[in-house]
């Protein structure tokens, strides 16, 4: 599983982690420089605030994780070759999220109830047809796809309803089917922007983001988005 962001393994990180774990997600695209400070604190176990002389010790467990192939970048010269092994003691291979759909239903009920708890709104229950689409959708974007689908359907739900297919994405709830021939101006530009917005907030993650990639305001966003869902 991995975001889009590495974390910044700062010296104060690694001190507050000592005799504990730091998690770091991309890690394949952190800088050279950071890559040489995680070194350091893997190989000598030592740490150095920025302006500072004295280093100080720490005992930290590093899990790190990526989507990129990191002995390519090696490879091409953008990866260290002693972090690569320092990192690469015990992999582990998380295979897509298409080939494993009973995780599905237990990565949506986290994500939306994160979802929930940073919109400060009630959980709501995932209906039966909201599931079995999410179930049946081949995830291209793998973990994070499916945690900005849910954050996107708390953003569309009906306080106090389940979550139906009108809350999920139309590539979701038609199967991401291809769309039919258009046949007038109006039509396919409709569609141009109904795929747009679909792929501003895959991107994005949230609609405030969404709205600012689009040019649109937050609130502009909102009334097209429940216009679509009736």
């Amino acid at each position: 599983m991995s975001g889009g962001v590495a974390i910044r393994c700062s010296a104060g990180t690694a001190q507050r982690a000592d005799h504990g774990t730091i998690f770091l997600d991309e890690v394949g695209e952190t800088s050279p420089a950071m890559q040489l400070r995680l070194l350091r604190v893997l190989q000598e176990g030592e740490v150095r605030r920025v302006g500072g002389a004295a280093t100080r010790r720490v005992d930290v467990r590093v899990i790190a994780a990526t989507n990129a192939d990191l002995e390519a970048e090696v490879a091409a010269g953008r990866f260290r070759r002693d972090l690569y092994y320092r990192l690469n003691v015990f992999p582990i291979q998380l295979p897509p999220l298409r080939e494993r759909a009973e995780d599905v239903p237990v990565l949506a009920e986290h994500f939306l109830r994160q979802a929930c708890r940073h919109a400060r709104r009630a959980v709501p229950s995932v209906g039966p047809e909201a599931l079995r689409l999410l179930r049946a959708y081949p995830w291209p974007g793998n973990v994070r796809e499916l945690e900005n689908e849910l954050e996107r359907a708390v953003a569309l739900a009906d306080d106090g309803r389940p979550l139906g297919p009108a809350q999920l994405s139309e590539r979701i709830s038609t199967g991401a089917a291809p769309s039919p021939a258009v046949r007038t101006l109006n039509e396919a530009v409709e569609a141009l922007k109904r795929r747009m917005i679909e792929d501003a907030l895959r991107e994005c993650g949230s609609k405030t983001r969404a709205a600012e990639q689009l040019g649109l305001t937050r609130q502009s966003l909102q009334q097209m988005l429940r216009r679509r869902h009736g």
